[in-house]
């Protein structure tokens, strides 16, 4: 008899440093439901809506001279910013952190021929030891299209990991995350007098959120897919978060249809 662990749990225990936790503990707070970088800045009804996109800039970018590993963020040194120059034999490691766990790509703009190796991850170590047979998080070779962006393909990831591989000096002047979420409101909130259970309930509003894509699904990273048991427990937070019934149905009955 094969176990499936549940992607939103997973979500949940990695997403833990980076979900939407309240600031304070007061018995009147109320999460807000516009100005989240996760959520639609005006809340729209999800009923027949498309998925939405918004474009995240990097909370920091730091550049690792002559570094290619490294073992924690509190071992990295201070933000040095965009742009940013490389050169051939250098060794040199763009490092960058969106502050939490996001759904889409990641956007690139520079020198124009200029390659890179790429990987993302929801830890910094992930960036340094990728597992690309088990998930699409890298390393993925990227070609700069100077005014265009190179795109990676859609994954989740709070970090990414830039290596430059070109022969000739090149210049990255922007690096953003396209964003891909599901617009819905989130209705439901809870308070408690011990903080850490507080906090615990919007570490597991965040990840369903973030599984709601095309279907529901059992997470925004890995598998990218829908499987029915995952869809029972993510769903029960989804109607309790959300009160949202349209991708429920939706994800429904595709599960029928096959």
């Amino acid at each position: 008899m094969k176990f499936r662990i549940s992607g939103a749990l997973v979500y949940a225990l990695l997403a833990f440093t980076t979900a939407a936790a309240p600031p304070t503990v007061d018995p009147t707070y109320r999460p807000a439901t516009t100005g989240l970088p996760f959520a639609d800045p005006s809340p729209l009804p999800a009923h027949g809506s498309s998925l939405q996109h918004l474009l995240l800039e990097p909370v920091t970018v730091q550049v690792l001279a002559g570094s290619t590993a490294f073992a924690s963020v509190a071992n990295l040194p201070h933000a040095t910013g965009l742009p940013a120059t490389f050169r051939p034999g250098q060794n040199d490691v763009l490092f960058v952190d969106f502050g939490r766990e996001l759904a889409g790509r990641l956007e690139v703009w520079g020198t124009a021929g200029a390659s890179f190796t790429i990987t993302t991850g929801e830890s910094a170590e992930e960036c340094v030891h990728p597992e690309p047979h088990l998930d699409n998080s890298g390393p993925f070779k990227l070609t700069l299209a100077g005014t265009e962006a190179a795109v990676t393909p859609d994954s989740a990831f709070r970090y990414a990991r830039l290596t430059f591989t070109g022969d000739v000096p090149a210049t990255l002047t922007r690096i953003v995350c396209d964003h891909k979420y599901y617009p819905v409101t989130y209705w439901g909130s809870f308070n408690c007098s011990d903080p850490l259970l507080t906090r615990i309930w919007y570490i597991g509003a965040y990840p369903a959120h973030l599984c709601m894509q095309e279907d529901i699904w059992d997470a925004p990273k890995r598998d990218r897919g829908l499987w029915i048991g995952d869809l029972q427990v993510t769903g029960q937070t989804i109607n309790n978060v959300f009160a949202d019934k349209f991708l429920m149905e939706r994800s429904l009955a595709k599960v029928r249809a096959d």
